[in-house]
């Protein structure tokens, strides 16, 4: 999990990513909340990195979440972490 309390320019999001995947086997999943925000550009450029395999979502905005889903690949899994999840449907 990023340090979501203060904001992180794209390039860093992603770089962090790949230093902790290169680091393990794991699978990943990256998680988005507080002040970080993914941009689709950025989803596309994580979701390359191999052991990467979904996003977690803490902010809610399903504007945003469209767009995310729509530029992610196929097999690429999202996950609902908003403190209203239980009334949310998924989008995608």
């Amino acid at each position: 999990m990023p340090h979501y309390l203060v904001a992180a320019p794209q390039d860093g999001l992603v770089a962090q990513l790949e230093h902790i995947a290169a680091r393990t086997r794991l699978p990943l999943i990256a998680y988005q909340r507080g002040q970080v925000a993914f941009t689709a550009e950025s989803l596309k450029r994580i979701a390359d990195i191999p052991n990467v395999v979904g996003l977690k979502d803490g902010h809610s905005d399903l504007d945003r979440l469209q767009r995310l889903t729509l530029a992610a690949p196929e097999d690429f899994l999202f996950f609902n972490g908003a403190s209203t999840a239980e009334r949310q449907v998924s989008v995608g």
